[in-house]
């Protein structure tokens, strides 16, 4: 499914680790990833990061309610100990 974000046609988009990183849920790692769970990890850490360094809330709600439609295509995600 096609998405409008900002003016801009969006219909698949691929994000790369370039470090190890660990994803949780429920204060597990996970090793296959859904989209949701990504963005709740993100949305907190940019929240932490946002109170951290510059006093401020961050309100990841907004980003929350758009992302129904998103699928996971692909994943090439392994875990590492």
């Amino acid at each position: 499914m096609d998405r409008n974000f900002g003016g801009m046609r969006v219909e698949r988009i691929t994000l790369k680790f370039m470090t190890p990183t660990s994803i949780e849920r429920d204060d597990r790692p996970v090793g296959d990833i859904d989209f949701l769970t990504l963005l709740c990890n993100l949305i907190r850490r940019i929240g932490l990061l946002a109170y951290s360094h510059c006093g401020e809330e961050f309100n990841g709600r907004p980003l929350l309610e758009k992302i129904e439609d998103i699928v996971t295509v692909e994943s090439k995600l392994s875990f590492r100990d």
